[in-house]
């Protein structure tokens, strides 16, 4: 399966993906691609002002780069959002959208009636939702949505926020637990911001998380991702890519294919052919 590929143009702050499909997604500014190591899955976010206190965007390419913008709020005017779901040029292009709850005061922000009206034309469509809780609250809302949605392919980004700085266990351990018995989610082994802004990546540190993800969800439902160019504040890119192969070394050669591109691109919907 062959990689995506992949422009980078670091000074202009941005970069442009596109898989097989001819699937491209720009990230940069406010928006964050999902980067994964391999191959690549288009996912926009946006920052929760961008459509009022309760809402998300979903930007099919960036302006700027010659493609309109194209917008999606989770919350407020159900028929809209459905109308612009089925639009031309987002159908067939988009692959999923993430909100950063992160962002949100109220970690029950999730469970919000007209977000969840969201989630579920999200659903409807065959689109992925990219969870990133940092705190066990809002990782129990991702975990009650997951119930309540089980139509919903759910990827939680970022091993689930693990407590890597303090070293500790619980209570993330244990929800890893409780979201890897949720059919309809997938995990990425991945570093986030909050974490990344205050430690300097370790691949031993991280391996008894990703040992624990892996064990629990198995690599089929577990994609590598750098989570670039964020990482950058406490890794080069060379220490996620080296750090992150070492983590999944002693998987079986399908284990770990599947872990740098295969899952993501299952997830995903991508298409591509050959292999890494």
């Amino acid at each position: 399966m062959s990689a995506a590929r992949h422009d980078e143009s670091p000074a202009a702050g941005f970069s442009l993906v596109e898989d097989a499909a001819g699937k491209r997604m720009v990230a940069g500014g406010p928006l964050r691609l999902t980067r994964h190591v391999g191959r690549h899955a288009p996912r926009v976010e946006s920052k929760p002002a961008d459509c009022g206190a309760a809402a998300g965007k979903v930007a099919q390419e960036r302006a700027g780069v010659g493609l309109p913008e194209q917008r999606w709020c989770l919350a407020h005017d159900h028929g809209a959002r459905s109308e612009r779901l089925d639009d031309e040029p987002v159908a067939g292009k988009l692959v999923g959208a993430r909100h950063l709850i992160s962002n949100e005061p109220d970690p029950r922000w999730l469970l919000q009636d007209g977000v969840i009206e969201s989630l579920k034309l999200l659903a409807a469509a065959g689109l992925v939702f990219d969870a990133i809780p940092v705190n066990a609250a809002q990782f129990e809302s991702v975990l009650e949505v997951a119930q309540r949605l089980p139509e919903l392919k759910i990827v939680m980004n970022h091993l689930g926020r693990p407590p890597i700085p303090e070293q500790g266990w619980e209570p993330w351990a244990t929800q890893i637990a409780r979201a890897a018995e949720h059919r309809n989610m997938s995990i990425k082994l991945s570093i986030g911001l909050d974490i990344i802004m205050r430690w300097r990546w370790s691949t031993d540190a991280i391996r008894r998380y990703s040992d624990h993800v892996l064990d629990l969800f198995s690599p089929p439902r577990v994609m590598a991702a750098s989570n670039w160019p964020v990482i950058l504040l406490g890794a080069t890119y060379q220490e996620c890519w080296e750090g992150t192969t070492a983590l999944v070394s002693g998987l079986s050669a399908a284990e770990q294919r599947a872990v740098l591109g295969d899952t993501a691109v299952r997830i995903y919907g991508l298409q591509a052919s050959g292999g890494l």
